[in-house]
């Protein structure tokens, strides 16, 4: 996995598409953006679903945070 400061700038979450706190997380996004408190360009949803590394992914975000969710700021 390609190593980013996407956590420096805007918000954002590691998805699944099956995820039943997915649609949560993307209505708050939306909502924040609708009412201008966050600009589409600054969030960032990526699906990890079929990523080869989701395992590495979600061990590192429990390790980080001890949740597996997906959310990240």
């Amino acid at each position: 996995m390609e190593t980013q400061n996407w956590w420096q700038e805007g918000a954002g979450f590691f998805e699944k598409r099956y995820c039943p706190f997915r649609k949560k997380a993307k209505k708050v996004l939306e909502e924040s953006i609708k009412n201008g408190e966050l600009r589409r360009e600054d969030y960032e949803a990526i699906d990890i679903k079929d990523d080869p590394d989701m395992e590495v992914i979600q061990k590192e975000l429990k390790r980080m945070t001890t949740h597996h969710c997906m959310y990240y700021d």
